[in-house]
This record gives structure tokens, sequence and C-alpha cells, in this order.
């Protein structure tokens, strides 16, 4: 883990806060620190946007090839399919414009 999210991970528990949110320079990788200061990772941090979206908007899950099959986890639950494409945002993005997805990572 890089520096930047040790100082988050400091400055989420120094300051009891709900979250920490950090982006990549060209905001195409999201980091989600915990309220106990710890970064949860990519992998969690697309299925709790999942959980999050797909009660509110039902739709097929968008994932690449490298994502974990948690996603198949949350599918299963909300009855839609995961749909898997080459890893690179755009792929996801393309094929998330082209079903209409919801929620894709």
């Amino acid at each position: 883990m890089n520096q930047n999210l040790r100082q988050l991970e400091e400055a989420v528990r120094e300051h009891k806060a709900d979250l920490g949110f950090a982006t990549d320079p060209d905001v195409d990788r999201l980091s989600i620190v915990s309220d106990q200061g710890y970064c949860i990772g990519e992998e969690l941090s697309v299925v709790l946007c999942q959980c999050f979206v797909l009660p509110k908007n039902k739709g097929d899950i968008v994932v690449n090839l490298s994502t974990s099959m948690l996603s198949d986890d949350i599918a299963a639950k909300y009855g839609v399919k995961v749909h898997r494409t080459k890893v690179g945002e755009i792929n996801v993005g393309k094929k998330m414009q082209a079903i209409g997805s919801p929620i894709g990572g």
C-alpha cells in the first residue's frame, strides 16, 4: 500500500470519520477506507457498490476478467447476470453502455 493510503487510514482514525475515499490521478480507481481506518481493497469496493446500487436499480453487472467470483454471488442474490470483459475500464464501460448496466467495475 502506498504512503498516501496510509495517511488516509490514519486521518480516518484520527478524525473518527465514517469513510475515507482516494482516487488515482485519472480517477479510474477508487480506494475506500473503512470507519475503522483500514483500506478495504478494490475487490470489496466493487461489491459494496453493487450491494448499494442493485436494490435501487436492478440490472446486470459488468466486471472484467480479473474480478473475483464475489460479483457472481451478488448477482445471484439479486437475480441478475454477470458480464465479464477484457481488463480495462474502457471495456467495462462500453459493455455497460451496450447492455444498460447500472453498475460495473
